[in-house]
């Protein structure tokens, strides 16, 4: 399938500056790609891309998907969350899994 598509990647690491040790570590990647069938054939395809290519450049969607990519990345929860901090009630409880 033909397709334009925005994709961020992001990698990050958290350091304690005191010491140096390496307390979290992770990364993420978002894209703003979008599953759709198009029977239109080869010409839908291509008038699709096209099109998707214009908007993309017009309205720019790697902002939104930095956006996404962002929460994902630093956010609390998830597999590969950011480590809550010291006035945080879940702090400590993040390596207790």
């Amino acid at each position: 399938m033909l397709n334009s598509q925005a994709v961020v990647s992001t990698q990050a690491r958290l350091v304690n500056l005191s010491n140096g040790q390496l307390l979290w570590q992770g990364q993420a990647t978002a894209t703003n790609e979008q599953n759709s069938n198009n029977s239109g054939g080869l010409a839908g395809l291509l008038i699709a891309a096209i099109v998707k290519q214009i908007v993309n450049e017009v309205s720019d969607a790697s902002h939104d998907v930095a956006g996404i990519n962002a929460a994902q990345l630093l956010s609390t929860w998830g597999p590969n969350g950011l480590l809550h901090g010291p006035r945080s009630p879940m702090h400590g409880k993040d390596l207790e899994k």
